[in-house]
């Protein structure tokens, strides 16, 4: 389980996949090393983004100084997603808080949170594991 970031600190651009991807593949090459040296897959046990704009700069840390922005989190999950899935050693995701009591309430509008669910991530989630063995 571990947050990686996407974008670079000065990265003031809107978010790209392409360039997420380019972010986050020195992770790659050092998780390929690991997997290698021990001879194990590995599985992402947690890993995603906030609902906030440059949260992608530091995924683990949720601040709300930042306004909502759904994009940015797509685009990360995205990235993470296209970035780890056709590794040989990646046996899978799990992005974290899918579903939490205190999120999951009617109000789908509600930005200060981490889950994808009810938001553009979703959808973005669902039509790359609807594809992945295509």
């Amino acid at each position: 389980s571990d947050y990686w970031q996407g974008r670079a600190e000065d990265d003031s651009d809107p978010p790209s996949v392409g360039r997420m991807m380019r972010f986050l593949e020195p992770h790659r090459e050092t998780l390929r090393r690991v997997a290698s040296i021990y001879g194990k897959p590995l599985l992402f046990g947690e890993c995603g983004c906030a609902v906030r704009r440059f949260q992608a700069r530091s995924p683990s840390g949720c601040t709300l100084a930042n306004p909502p922005d759904e994009d940015e989190q797509a685009v990360y999950y995205e990235a993470f997603f296209r970035t780890f899935k056709d590794e040989p050693w990646c046996r899978g995701f799990y992005f974290w808080r899918w579903t939490d009591p205190l999120w999951d309430d009617p109000d789908r509008s509600n930005l200060f949170r981490f889950s994808p669910r009810g938001h553009k991530a979703e959808k973005t989630l669902k039509s790359l594991y609807e594809n992945c063995n295509r």
